[in-house]
């Protein structure tokens, strides 16, 4: 038997509660978002330090070596979470993604009905690597 080294991730979030002083409910978010500016620039201790490992997300293996040391595999998901990067824009694009694949598919096979000619090979590259079929 050979023995394998395997590096394991998994993200946890963190709460902790902090008091903020506003004149109302608008002021109070503005509060709240210059707060986490200056906890991110260090100027505020960090208040998430409670772990809740009950609610860790993104377990993955990071990487598999092999016993002469030649990495097998990185970034494996082992749960359906993953995490991106982009913002509410990005956030808003993956929630509209599922309609956007439909009808693009939905788009492809009309114009492929009509005899509209395109050069498909991009959208339908496109459309199957998102689990789609053109």
């Amino acid at each position: 038997m050979k023995k394998y080294s395997v590096l394991f991730a998994v993200d946890v979030p963190h709460y902790g509660p902090v008091d903020i002083e506003a004149a109302g409910d608008a002021e109070a978010l503005t509060a709240v978002r210059a707060y986490w500016e200056r906890v991110e620039a260090g100027n505020e201790l960090e208040p998430a330090f409670d772990p809740h490992w009950d609610s860790k997300v993104c377990a993955r293996i990071v990487h598999i070596e092999a016993p002469d040391g030649e990495e097998i595999a990185r970034d494996v998901p082992l749960d359906q979470f993953h995490l991106r990067c982009g913002g509410e824009a990005d956030r808003r694009l993956c929630e509209a993604a599922p309609d956007l694949l439909a009808e693009a598919i939905k788009a492809v096979a009309l114009m492929k009905a009509a005899g509209v000619g395109f050069n498909e090979t991009g959208l339908a590259a496109a459309i199957a690597k998102a689990g789609g079929q053109p």
